[in-house]
């Protein structure tokens, strides 16, 4: 495997999510129809903690949120490609190198 680094993500809550964007952009999306606010998604997911997000009708998949280890700032993102140039997966690091067994960076 190999990996690519192909961007930084930017945090200012101390925290990362990953999730579909069309699950949390407009008025219509699952996100926007759970959570009136920034307080509402802290006070509801209880997200310092790390956890699941699920949609409204309780099922999950609508998201992860966890804390990031250092806090604010910027965490690299590398892209990990299989030996066929298949996606296998996307690591966001704690400000470290990247170091995955079996995988160059």
């Amino acid at each position: 495997m190999k990996a690519k680094k192909i961007g930084v993500c930017a945090v200012d809550a101390g925290l990362l999510m990953i999730g579909d964007p069309c699950y949390f952009i407009g008025k219509d999306s699952g996100a926007y129809k759970q959570f009136k606010s920034w307080d509402d998604f802290l006070k509801r997911t209880k997200c310092y903690e790390g956890r699941q997000l699920n949609f409204e009708h309780g099922g999950s998949g609508l998201g992860v949120v966890a804390r990031t280890k250092y806090g604010d700032g910027e965490y690299p993102v590398y892209e990990v490609v299989d030996a066929n140039g298949g996606h296998a997966l996307v690591v966001v690091t704690a400000g470290n190198p990247l170091s995955i067994p079996g995988c160059d960076v």
